[in-house]
């Protein structure tokens, strides 16, 4: 059978069906986005994670190394020999130097060393 359209009803139909596949390639669009943008999102939650963790372990690494320190100079009870530049020493080494000498930690001491 066929079907004789008018130009005005041909003009809808093909506008119907430039629509409809207007629609389907906007909703294609609009999924791809959509997904590409939550891969975006978990790679970044996963970099947070990764960037969290390291922080942890930084600072368990650190609190190891403080109690190491402080139980090795309870061992050395002072006795410590430090020899060598200052400017070689690590921040903790220097704070047993200016306590041994009695010298104020904010490096305004009122006791001359001559």
């Amino acid at each position: 059978m066929l079907i004789h359209l008018q130009p005005a009803q041909l003009l809808l139909m093909m506008s119907k069906k430039a629509l409809v596949e207007k629609i389907q390639k906007g909703e294609a669009r609009w999924e791809r986005d959509t997904m590409q943008g939550h891969n975006a999102f978990m790679m970044q939650e996963e970099e947070r994670r990764e960037k969290a963790r390291k922080e942890e372990e930084a600072k368990a690494s650190k609190a190891v190394k403080t109690a190491e320190h402080q139980a090795q100079m309870a061992r050395l009870n002072g006795t410590e020999v430090f020899a060598g530049a200052l400017g070689s020493k690590s921040k903790s080494d220097l704070q047993l130097i200016v306590a041994a000498l009695s010298l104020s930690i904010d490096g305004k001491s009122e006791r001359s060393l001559i």
